[in-house]
């Protein structure tokens, strides 16, 4: 026999809904995910930052290595800086 959802239940999952939908922005991203993107941009720049500039891979990567992840790096935060926008303007 299987079991049939009564209109109290159907109520509670209309609600669950609702909340879901009240707690995202209006792009459909909701807060949390705003700000841990916005976290991991400033992240992927950061780590472009230090392994361009800084001194600290120096002696363990060669400068052609690290200008390039730190290249890949820049275009993957800006990658990610724009599709955060578009997400965001949606």
């Amino acid at each position: 026999m299987f079991f049939k959802a009564g209109p109290v239940f159907d109520i509670k999952i209309c609600r669950m809904k609702k909340q879901n939908d009240e707690e995202r922005k209006p792009g459909g991203m909701s807060k949390i995910y705003y700000v841990f993107g916005l976290f991991m941009i400033i992240f992927y720049v950061g780590m472009a930052y230090i392994m361009i500039f800084s001194p600290i891979f120096v002696e363990r990567i060669s400068a052609p290595l690290r200008y390039g992840m730190g290249a890949l790096f820049f275009l993957y935060g800006i990658f990610r800086a724009y599709r955060q926008y578009k997400d965001s303007i949606k």
